[in-house]
């Protein structure tokens, strides 16, 4: 990405590329060192410099308190480690990233997203219930939807996931409010289509010690309409 910048956004601009990932191996093997920071930011500047929309995503996977310069920086950035080994998914991975992505929320804005990794939905390793809880745990966190899974391949009861357009609705709510967690329990609360609020409830005691929390943590109104689904 140093001596070749140029020329890879030369290509990237006359090929019709308009998403460019930038990863962040080998980092500690620059000499002097460079922070994350500096190094996406020549990105950045020399994608903005074609004159064309390109989405910018940096996977810095978390480091250097990308938070604070994210924003300013890439249109998307990674928050966590890998969420799996190739092919094959784990609850508790899929957790730890979704946790681990939900530390800075009122960082995720509309230009501007965390991304705890792909999803692994269809993946082995994950029941059709897990599968379901995962998909609604990154909706909620506004994050991107991307498939780990080659999706010709998938089984109907995955595609009727990755379907779910109510779901798909809180993830793609204009406004990019990111959902908070209330409690251990996974509960997450975003801003949902239309402006509706939006609640992720997750009971993982079977595996976790968590705590389950009630509708009454959101404050609604005496005259509120709870629509709920199982």
């Amino acid at each position: 990405m140093f001596g070749v910048l140029s020329v890879v956004v030369f290509l990237h601009f006359h090929v019709g590329i308009d998403f460019v990932e930038e990863d962040s191996c080998h980092h500690k093997d620059i000499k002097p060192y460079i922070p994350y920071s500096v190094l996406y930011g020549r990105m950045r500047d020399a994608l903005n410099a074609t004159g064309r929309p390109i989405v910018f995503y940096s996977c810095v996977q978390g480091q250097e308190n990308v938070y604070q310069w994210g924003p300013s920086t890439a249109n998307l950035w990674r928050t966590t480690g890998d969420i799996c080994a190739p092919g094959h998914a784990t609850w508790t991975g899929m957790l730890r990233n979704f946790y681990g992505n939900a530390r800075y929320p009122n960082v995720t804005g509309p230009g501007h997203w965390q991304d705890p990794d792909m999803l692994v939905v269809g993946m082995p390793g994950l029941s059709l219930l897990e599968m379901q809880t995962h998909f609604s745990l990154w909706a909620i966190a506004a994050a991107p939807l991307w498939a780990g899974i080659d999706l010709r391949k998938a089984s109907p009861d995955v595609l009727d996931i990755f379907r779910n357009t109510e779901v798909i609705a809180v993830d793609q709510d204009p406004r990019g409010i990111m959902g908070t967690c209330r409690s251990a329990g996974g509960c997450g609360a975003s801003s949902g289509n239309g402006g509706h609020p939006a609640v992720n409830m997750v009971d993982c005691s079977v595996r976790e010690r968590f705590i389950l929390n009630p509708f009454s943590s959101l404050n609604p109104s005496r005259t509120s309409v709870l629509v709920c689904r199982l």
